[in-house]
């Protein structure tokens, strides 16, 4: 159900360039149309998942679906600007709890040995939707034009909500207490998905231990995620003068890739970096840093080269990004001490932070790009990248590197008294 969310967000990063000279406005206006958005979806992060945590999850994420198809729906048959951006201000603080609470929803389900791997699939469903929204809505630009092309792939996600409303969610063991004793024993669940009877304050949640590092990695990523994925289509036909069209298919290369980054930081989070997923994430970030460093030159070495490092830079961005805003808090919380009952508003918090980022990204993208050129922007992506390498090992608990560098030491012994012996 999450792939749905693309379908009330990405179609107009893909028509971007007909809207803007259909109705006159300048690239400032339309990244204040994309800010608009992504400031009720960054602020609405830090209120709404706490409601779901009240409220229950489904509720939430089913309202969010309904209220973002309307808005998409009047956005294909409004043209006054100031109204736009009201809709798509709706529109993100009606998704704004959609990620955590999916996270919350999820988490139950698996242990922290699986938690990476089942998270990393899940993931998915961010580039898998965004590459189908972004086919769908290219496919209906030049069928039907820009309106429509907004309004139709919104009725997605109304039937996904219709699907969500109908689901049962919570694994049984949340459900009964015969079935939670029962899943318990035969599986070995951890303890801490029993939903805890305290309530854990805001603050409190707030002062966990190095969810502040976690929250200022996920703002440096989401710049560079969410600028890369709204403004890539822009690049691609203003600079090379591509069609709408294949600049949107294009770009659909650097969704591709982030399935399979975001598959593989998980599998790999789990077999070798169980409770220091952060160390994967930043040695993701830097190659990520690297890679788009590069990326102008290569566009400049033809599609085939272009294709290849756009791929690659969505490859190393999808790691990192899932995993801050899933199974990185997760972690974070058990190591803390906490389970379920506060899963839902840390999850929020991080993602908030990291969407406060992604507001920032949509006039930074303008401005940059305007007055600077698209390299000094392309720089600026490659240096937030490098800053989000220190806090994600700044997030790392000390105890688990500490005790690889136990058990190192312990093979080493081992290892010198068996060469004595």
């Amino acid at each position: 159900p999450y792939s749905s969310a693309y379908f009330v967000r990405k179609p107009l990063s893909v028509v971007k360039a007909p809207v803007k000279e259909a109705l006159g406005l300048t690239t400032g206006t339309m990244g204040l149309i994309d800010s608009a958005f992504l400031l009720t979806y960054a602020l609405g992060q830090f209120v709404m998942p706490s409601v779901g945590d009240k409220i229950g999850a489904k509720a939430v994420i089913v309202v969010g679906g309904v209220v973002s198809f309307a808005c998409c729906l009047a956005f294909g048959y409004i043209s006054v600007p100031y109204i736009l951006m009201g809709l798509w201000a709706l529109n993100g603080l009606a998704q704004a709890a959609s990620y955590p609470l999916h996270v919350k929803l999820l988490n139950p389900w698996f242990s922290s040995k699986e938690r990476g791997t089942a998270m990393g699939i899940w993931a998915t469903s961010q580039q898998v939707g965004a590459t189908l929204a972004t086919v769908a809505t290219a496919f209906l630009l030049g069928k039907v034009g820009w309106r429509l092309s907004i309004s139709l792939p919104a009725t997605f996600a109304l039937c996904t909500a219709a699907l969500v409303a109908a689901m049962q969610l919570d694994p049984p063991w949340l459900q009964t207490t015969t079935y939670k004793q029962e899943a318990l024993t035969s599986t070995k669940k951890r303890a801490d998905i029993e939903p805890a009877s305290k309530n854990v304050s805001f603050m409190e949640i707030l002062a966990i231990p190095r969810l502040k590092m976690l929250m200022l990695s996920y703002f440096f990523v989401k710049i560079v995620r969410y600028c890369l994925l709204f403004w890539l289509p822009f690049y691609l036909s203003q600079e090379y003068k591509m069609s709408v069209a294949v600049a949107g298919y294009m770009s659909c290369i650097y969704d591709l890739g982030g399935v399979l980054g975001g598959l593989a930081c998980g599998i790999i989070g789990d077999k070798y970096f169980e409770g220091k997923r952060t160390v994967l994430g930043a040695l993701s970030c830097a190659l990520l840093t690297f890679a788009i460093g590069g990326y102008q030159t290569a566009c400049s070495m033809g599609m085939l080269t272009n294709a290849i490092v756009m791929g690659l830079i969505g490859f190393l961005v999808a790691g990192p990004d899932a995993m801050l805003g899933s199974t990185a808090v997760s972690d974070c919380c058990e190591q803390a001490g906490y389970g379920q009952e506060v899963l839902g508003t840390a999850a929020g918090v991080v993602n908030g932070m990291g969407s406060l980022g992604a507001v920032l990204q949509g006039a930074l993208t303008a401005v940059i790009a305007e007055k600077y050129g698209w390299g000094a922007l392309f720089v600026t992506l490659a240096v937030l990248s490098a800053l989000s390498i220190v806090t994600m090992l700044a997030s790392t608990n000390p105890k688990y590197l500490d005790a690889d560098t136990d058990d190192d030491e312990r093979k080493s012994t081992d290892e010198g008294e068996v060469a004595y012996a």
